[in-house]
């Protein structure tokens, strides 16, 4: 095939084809659904009355000294 040669439409369509299932592997492999799946509702069995008041007691805290004028 010289330069002013195209390809094939089908020999295109292989290699976007080619290229489409790559990129769904590597969305697989970067990202699985499962684990996703599997974390959702992991941390239902936390208290969340009892962390919202500790963290608003933690901001009554101050751990600057107190400023004299």
């Amino acid at each position: 095939m010289t330069k002013t040669e195209t390809k094939p439409i089908s020999a295109k369509l292989d290699e976007i084809e080619s290229e489409i299932r790559k990129l769904k592997i590597m969305i697989t492999v970067s990202f699985p659904k499962n684990s996703f799946l599997r974390a959702a509702g992991s941390w239902s069995d936390l208290d969340t009355e009892s962390i919202k008041k500790r963290i608003y007691e933690s901001r009554e805290i101050s751990l600057r000294p107190k400023v004299e004028l």
